[in-house]
């Protein structure tokens, strides 16, 4: 009697499995219209193509060496925008060339940087801005060492170059 409701239980979920499996095909075939797909809230930005990280740091150079040109000339005016500039730069999707850890540390140390040369030029307090560009081009220069030994132990495609002539 238990082998006999064992093969009826079974026989009964085959023919359901059968079922659903059939209905399904033919309801697919009715609309083929898929759900949209929604973005969820915590996602990144999809990473830039190659072609754009040039750019990226081109704009990234020439706001840095304007707040070096407004450090020389005590432009604190000058110095606030372009820290801001840089600050929503480095907030872009084109900003995000490397997904790790290590990278986002960077990319948020550079955003602190970026606050406290805005804020010191507020306060016009040339002396810790002048700590704070130093503090900049140090925390850029660590960032593209990192990136590149990043590539010589990883397989990294492509090469972030800004496209420049050697400097002779």
């Amino acid at each position: 009697m238990a082998r006999f409701l064992h093969v009826c239980f079974t026989t009964a979920a085959a023919v359901m499995l059968i079922s659903c499996a059939q209905n399904r095909n033919q309801t697919a075939g009715a609309g083929d219209t898929q759900r949209p797909v929604e973005p969820m809230d915590d996602q990144y930005e999809v990473p830039p193509p190659r072609d754009t990280v040039p750019e990226v740091m081109q704009a990234k150079l020439a706001n840095a060496q304007a707040v070096l040109e407004g450090l020389a000339l005590a432009d604190y005016a000058q110095i606030e925008t372009n820290a801001l500039a840089l600050k929503r730069i480095s907030q872009g999707g084109d900003w995000l060339v490397q997904d790790s850890a290590t990278y986002f540390d960077f990319s948020s140390e550079f955003r602190d940087i970026c606050n406290d040369l805005a804020n010191h030029s507020r306060a016009q307090n040339m002396q810790a801005l002048t700590s704070d560009y130093a503090n900049l081009v140090n925390s850029c220069v660590a960032c593209h060492d990192y990136l590149r030994k990043e590539r010589q132990t990883k397989d990294m495609p492509g090469r972030i170059s800004m496209g420049l002539p050697p400097r002779r």
